[in-house]
């Protein structure tokens, strides 16, 4: 309970927990260019994130204290020095941080990081009830998984944002 002498209530602490680990966040390299500095934070914020399984869900229900606010500016610094249009550069900040928290709370939610025989056994048993003929592209799709042909589709998907919004902004 002196915990509660220092601040006001349990949201909070949970704030300012979430604000330590949003301090963990690297801060954007300096004279990179804009979007290869966002996107090197964008990475940074997701392995934070991963590392503190925790925090993800709480990130989306706190009010962000000063360490999360000076990864947002940063975010949105990054984006106005991109030459983007204004307009883009909102919807770009937007999308790379749905992307950054959906994506990693999707990752911790099914365990994508986790090896354990129990998660392959569980796909093995969802693949085998599947019948071939009526589920072949998932089937596969699963195969791929337990193959270990898969890679983390985070950077891939990031990327795909940062580009297109690039060429959003590049059309007439």
């Amino acid at each position: 309970m002196s915990l509660y002498n220092h601040m006001a209530n349990k949201d909070e602490l949970l704030s300012r927990m979430v604000d330590h680990v949003a301090a963990q966040i690297d801060t954007p390299p300096s004279g990179a260019p804009p979007l290869d500095a966002l996107r090197a934070t964008a990475i940074s914020t997701h392995d934070v994130l991963v590392d503190h399984p925790w925090a993800p869900e709480l990130w989306l229900r706190h009010v962000p204290g000063p360490e999360r606010s000076r990864v947002m500016d940063d975010l949105l610094r990054l984006f106005d020095d991109s030459g983007l249009s204004p307009e883009l550069a909102h919807h770009g900040f937007h999308a790379v941080n749905n992307h950054v928290v959906g994506y990693t709370l999707q990752q911790l939610g099914m365990g994508l990081d986790d090896t354990d025989d129990d998660l392959q056994s569980m796909a093995r048993d969802y693949m085998e009830s599947l019948p071939v003929d009526t589920y072949p592209h998932m089937v596969a799709h699963v195969r791929q998984h337990l193959d270990g042909d898969t890679a983390s589709s985070f950077e891939l998907v990031l990327d795909l944002i940062i580009d297109g919004l690039v060429r959003l902004d590049q059309q007439p």
